[in-house]
């Protein structure tokens, strides 16, 4: 494990993790959406679950800027996520795909606001990347938080948004590791449990490319034990999972 952070001691650390396996082809350009961020004072943690392609040779080529890095079996995404955390000693902490990046100023635009503002987390927008490279849309995070967890039906926000408080995520434990695929989904509805204090960037933050795993059949099947979980009614949970599905058959038959 490498550790290289320097430490910029009037100015809050922000960490982010990226976990990644086999990512060759995205990873460096993930790297250094981090390395170039215009504030400095990030602390870079990468969980590498053993990639066994060039992707461990493009971590050592930035090892002198990248705070710590780790390379070793894990039981799934979110076990590594989890890892990262646990060795990240920054304020807030966020998770970066390692097909996605961040633009140049958002970090900045978090802590100056933090400078002025009282809050726990974040939500932004991010802009959705196709296969081809194309800007395809606009995700962008509710609008209102909901009075209870409860009543949060829809991903509050995109992931790539968040960076949480490293105390409120502690404090919540984590994901929870039993999902393998909505583990984010369920932690942004405890998180929205426990606190309001959001902050919502005015720009974009980055860029989430499709591809993986997310917004798969299995993901809205896993989406309805997350329901379950909050205390949806089995009728409620499995409406609103079978619309999901249904709109990805015609999305895949059509589009």
């Amino acid at each position: 494990m490498m550790n290289k952070n320097i430490k910029h001691r009037h100015q809050p650390l922000i960490s982010v993790i990226t976990v990644v396996k086999n990512c060759e082809e995205s990873i460096e350009e993930t790297i250094l959406s981090v390395l170039n961020q215009t504030y400095k004072n990030v602390e870079y943690i990468i969980i590498d679950g053993g990639s066994t392609d060039s992707t461990k040779s493009i971590i050592k080529k930035y090892e002198s800027r990248i705070s710590k890095w780790i390379s070793e079996s894990d039981s799934g995404i979110y076990n590594a996520m989890n890892k990262g955390a646990s060795l990240a000693t920054g304020i807030f902490i966020a998770f970066l795909n390692a097909d996605d990046i961040y633009f140049p100023d958002s970090i900045k635009e978090l802590v100056e606001n933090y400078s002025i503002k009282d809050f726990d987390y974040t939500f932004g927008a991010v802009e959705i990347e196709d296969t081809n490279n194309n800007i395809v849309n606009l995700s962008k995070p509710i609008d209102n938080l909901p009075i209870s967890s409860n009543q949060t039906l829809l991903m509050p926000a995109p992931h790539l948004s968040v960076f949480v408080k490293k105390t409120i995520f502690n404090q919540l434990n984590g994901f929870d590791e039993k999902f393998s695929l909505s583990s984010d989904y369920d932690f942004l509805i405890r998180l929205i449990g426990v606190s309001k204090k959001v902050f919502y960037f005015k720009n974009p933050v980055g860029v989430f490319r499709l591809g993986g795993k997310s917004g798969s059949f299995r993901t809205y099947l896993e989406n309805f034990l997350v329901f379950r979980k909050h205390k949806y009614s089995i009728v409620f949970s499995f409406y609103h999972t079978l619309k999901h599905l249904i709109k990805e058959v015609i999305k895949k038959i059509f589009c």
